[in-house]
C-alpha cells in the first residue's frame, strides 16, 4: 500500500506537491510567526501613525530594517501575500484532489472491484472466511453490489455517502474568506476615525496617508469602557454612533470590538481607544484683506475646513515658540488638486 501511494503522489506531479499535507503545515507555521511578529511589534495604520512610522523607518538600525523587510506593516507587505496564495493554491489542488476521489468514490459503479480497488479505501480490514450464504449477506447490507469476480465474491454497501463532500464544503468557505479579504486589501479603502463622545466627522484618516471625505457624517454619542472586577484591564469597549447622511434618515447603532456596523458601503470597526489630546483655539485669517475668519477649537492631528475656502488643515504639532512667544504650531493645509502644505513657526 505504501508504494502505491507514492506512486499516485508521483503521478500527480506538481498538483500532488501543492496538495501535500507537508506544504500546508508550514505554510501554516509561517502564517503564525508573522501575525505573533505582528501583534508584538506596531503596525503601520491605527496602532502607528504615518509621521511615526516615518520616523522608525529614518532612526537607522533595527528599526529601519524592520521597515524595510515589511515587519512594521506585516498585514500589507508582499511576502504576506504570498504565504496567502500558497495556502489557497494548497487548497484549491487539495480540494481539487480530493473532489477527483470522493466522486470516483460515490460512483462505484465507476469501480472495478478487487485488491487494487479496496487498497484505495483509508481504512481497511481483511478476513478469509470458508462458506458463507452470498444471498444473505447481499440483503443484511442492502443496498449494496454484489460482484463475482476469478479471486471469489465482493460485496460493497455504505450509507451516509455525502459526509465526503463535507471537507470539500469546508476549504471551499475558507477559499471565499481568503478571496475576500485580499479584495478588500487590494481595492478596498482603510482607514480610521477619532471621535470624541459629543462630536462628529467626515473625515477618514487613510492608512497610509492622506484624507478622504466621507459622503455622511458619523458622529458618537457615547462611548463606554468596561473593566474586569478589581481589574483595570479593559473588559470591553463600545461607542454608540449615529451615521448621518447628506439626504435621508439618520441612523443609530453600537459597535463594539468585534462587532463592526456597515453604513454606506463602508464598514466601522471599534479598534481602539484613548485619551484625546488637549483642545487648541486657532485663529484664521485671511491673507488676501487681513480680515479674520474666527476662531476655531480643535485638537491635535484631527482635520477642519478651512472657513470661507475650499481647503482644509490640521494642526500636526505644538510646542513652545522659539522666541518664548506661546505656543508654536505645524500646520497641514491641503487643498483640492494641489499637493499638501506644511508650514509653521517652530
Amino acid at each position: 500500500m505504501v508504494s502505491a501511494k507514492k506512486t499516485e503522489r508521483e503521478r500527480q506531479g506538481w498538483l500532488g506537491f501543492l496538495s501535500s499535507n507537508q506544504l500546508a503545515i508550514y505554510t501554516l507555521i509561517a502564517l503564525g510567526i508573522v501575525t505573533l511578529i505582528g501583534t508584538v511589534l506596531p503596525q503601520r495604520g491605527p496602532g502607528l501613525s504615518e509621521p511615526e512610522y516615518a520616523r522608525l523607518a529614518d532612526m537607522g538600525g533595527g528599526w529601519t530594517a524592520a521597515a524595510r523587510l515589511g515587519l512594521l506593516d506585516i498585514f500589507h507587505s508582499i511576502w504576506f501575500y504570498a504565504l496567502i496564495a500558497i495556502l489557497c493554491a494548497n487548497l484549491i489542488a487539495c480540494t481539487i484532489l480530493n473532489f477527483r476521489r470522493v466522486y470516483k468514490t460515490n460512483t462505484t459503479k465507476t469501480l472495478k472491484f478487487g485488491p487494487d480497488a479496496l487498497n484505495q479505501f483509508e481504512h481497511l480490514q481483511t478476513f478469509k472466511a470458508g462458506d458463507l450464504d452470498g444471498a444473505k449477506i447481499a440483503s443484511m447490507i442492502k443496498p449494496g453490489r454484489r460482484e463475482k469476480i476469478d479471486d471469489g465474491e465482493y460485496f460493497f454497501a455504505e450509507s451516509g455517502d455525502l459526509h465526503r463532500y463535507g471537507a470539500i464544503i469546508t476549504h471551499f468557505a475558507i477559499l471565499i474568506l481568503a478571496a475576500g479579504a485580499i479584495y478588500g486589501a487590494a481595492l478596498g479603502i482603510d482607514g480610521s476615525m477619532i471621535i470624541p463622545e459629543g462630536e462628529q466627522s467626515g473625515t477618514l484618516q487613510l492608512r497610509r496617508g492622506g484624507e478622504l471625505e466621507l459622503p455622511f457624517q458619523v458622529r458618537c454619542n457615547d462611548f463606554t469602557l468596561e473593566h474586569y472586577e478589581n481589574s483595570r484591564q479593559p473588559k470591553t469597549f463600545r461607542s454608540e454612533l449615529t451615521y448621518i447622511p447628506a439626504s435621508g434618515d439618520a441612523w443609530d447603532t453600537t459597535i463594539e470590538v468585534n462587532h463592526p456596523a456597515a453604513f454606506g458601503g463602508f464598514r466601522f470597526f471599534q479598534s481602539s481607544y484613548g485619551q484625546m489630546q488637549p483642545r487648541l483655539v486657532v485663529g484664521v485669517t485671511r491673507r488676501a484683506d487681513g480680515n479674520s475668519l474666527g476662531e476655531l477649537p480643535v485638537q491635535i492631528k484631527r482635520t477642519y475646513e478651512v472657513p470661507g475656502a475650499s481647503a482644509h488643515f490640521s494642526v500636526q504639532d505644538v510646542a513652545d515658540n522659539k522666541f518664548n512667544q506661546g505656543l508654536a504650531a505645524l500646520i497641514r493645509e491641503t487643498k483640492p488638486d494641489a499637493p499638501p502644505r506644511i508650514f509653521g513657526s517652530f
